[in-house]
Protein backbone atom coordinates (compact mmCIF):
# COMPACT_ATOMS: atom_id res chain seq x y z
CA UNK A 1 0.00 0.00 0.00
CA UNK A 2 1.34 3.58 -0.62
CA UNK A 3 1.80 5.85 2.47
CA UNK A 4 3.27 8.85 0.37
CA UNK A 5 4.70 10.19 -2.80
CA UNK A 6 6.91 13.18 -3.20
CA UNK A 7 8.28 15.08 -6.15
CA UNK A 8 10.30 17.91 -6.42
CA UNK A 9 12.43 20.02 -8.58
CA UNK A 10 15.21 21.99 -8.97
CA UNK A 11 17.24 24.03 -10.67
CA UNK A 12 20.74 23.25 -11.39
CA UNK A 13 22.29 26.78 -11.44
CA UNK A 14 20.74 27.88 -8.15
CA UNK A 15 23.13 25.16 -6.40
CA UNK A 16 26.17 27.27 -6.86
CA UNK A 17 24.84 29.72 -3.73
CA UNK A 18 23.64 27.43 -1.43
CA UNK A 19 25.97 25.80 1.45
CA UNK A 20 26.08 22.13 0.82
CA UNK A 21 26.22 21.78 4.82
CA UNK A 22 22.18 22.83 4.67
CA UNK A 23 21.76 19.54 2.98
CA UNK A 24 24.12 17.16 2.48
CA UNK A 25 24.77 14.68 5.41
CA UNK A 26 28.72 13.85 6.45
CA UNK A 27 28.92 10.97 3.57
CA UNK A 28 27.16 13.17 0.91
CA UNK A 29 29.48 15.92 1.60
CA UNK A 30 32.53 13.30 1.09
CA UNK A 31 31.20 12.28 -2.18
CA UNK A 32 30.61 16.33 -2.74
CA UNK A 33 33.91 17.18 -1.97
CA UNK A 34 35.36 14.76 -4.57
CA UNK A 35 34.14 16.61 -7.65
CA UNK A 36 36.56 18.31 -9.14
CA UNK A 37 34.06 20.46 -11.53
CA UNK A 38 31.99 22.98 -9.85
CA UNK A 39 29.14 21.87 -12.34
CA UNK A 40 28.90 18.56 -11.51
CA UNK A 41 29.28 19.70 -7.85
CA UNK A 42 26.20 21.80 -8.39
CA UNK A 43 24.34 18.78 -10.22
CA UNK A 44 25.10 16.53 -7.18
CA UNK A 45 24.05 19.34 -4.59
CA UNK A 46 20.54 19.71 -6.33
CA UNK A 47 19.75 16.07 -7.22
CA UNK A 48 20.38 15.26 -3.36
CA UNK A 49 18.08 18.43 -2.15
CA UNK A 50 15.23 17.50 -5.09
CA UNK A 51 15.08 13.90 -3.90
CA UNK A 52 15.37 15.02 0.05
CA UNK A 53 12.68 17.65 -0.52
CA UNK A 54 10.22 14.67 -2.20
CA UNK A 55 10.85 12.67 0.91
CA UNK A 56 9.38 15.14 2.80
CA UNK A 57 6.73 15.72 0.74
CA UNK A 58 6.10 12.17 1.18
CA UNK A 59 6.82 11.73 4.82
CA UNK A 60 3.85 10.96 6.80
CA UNK A 61 5.72 12.49 9.94
CA UNK A 62 7.40 16.14 11.36
CA UNK A 63 10.39 15.97 8.48
CA UNK A 64 11.13 19.67 7.30
CA UNK A 65 13.78 21.36 5.07
CA UNK A 66 16.20 21.21 8.62
CA UNK A 67 16.29 17.68 8.23
CA UNK A 68 17.69 17.35 5.13
CA UNK A 69 21.49 16.96 6.94
CA UNK A 70 19.99 14.11 7.82
CA UNK A 71 18.41 12.35 5.81
CA UNK A 72 20.99 9.99 3.83
CA UNK A 73 21.15 9.65 0.39
CA UNK A 74 23.31 6.46 -1.02
CA UNK A 75 24.04 4.66 -4.38
CA UNK A 76 23.80 0.98 -5.05
CA UNK A 77 26.57 -0.65 -6.83
CA UNK A 78 24.19 -0.04 -10.10
CA UNK A 79 23.63 3.66 -9.46
CA UNK A 80 20.28 3.34 -8.00
CA UNK A 81 19.61 5.75 -5.03
CA UNK A 82 18.17 4.22 -1.46
CA UNK A 83 17.84 5.87 1.99
CA UNK A 84 20.60 5.06 3.70
CA UNK A 85 19.40 6.94 6.96
CA UNK A 86 16.40 5.23 9.18
CA UNK A 87 13.59 7.34 8.98
CA UNK A 88 10.99 5.04 8.16
CA UNK A 89 12.10 1.55 9.60
CA UNK A 90 8.74 -0.20 8.61
CA UNK A 91 8.16 1.44 5.10
CA UNK A 92 9.94 0.38 1.77
CA UNK A 93 11.64 3.84 0.26
CA UNK A 94 11.55 3.81 -3.12
CA UNK A 95 13.74 6.80 -5.10
CA UNK A 96 14.24 8.31 -8.41
CA UNK A 97 16.79 10.97 -8.77
CA UNK A 98 17.53 12.74 -12.68
CA UNK A 99 19.41 15.74 -14.11
CA UNK A 100 18.62 17.07 -16.94
CA UNK A 101 20.01 20.36 -18.58
CA UNK A 102 20.04 22.64 -15.59
CA UNK A 103 17.03 20.71 -13.95
CA UNK A 104 17.24 17.80 -11.08
CA UNK A 105 14.41 15.72 -10.58
CA UNK A 106 13.21 13.99 -7.64
CA UNK A 107 10.73 11.35 -6.65
CA UNK A 108 10.04 9.33 -3.94
CA UNK A 109 7.52 6.65 -3.04
CA UNK A 110 7.13 5.21 0.75
CA UNK A 111 5.44 1.66 0.77
CA UNK A 112 4.22 -0.82 3.33
CA UNK A 113 2.91 -4.04 3.23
Amino acid sequence: MIRGIGVDVAKVERFSKIAPEHVLSPAELLTYQSFGIAARKHEFLAGRFAVKEAIIKASPTGLSVKSMPLIEIANDVNGRPYLASGQFPLLRVWLSISHEADVAVGLCVLESD
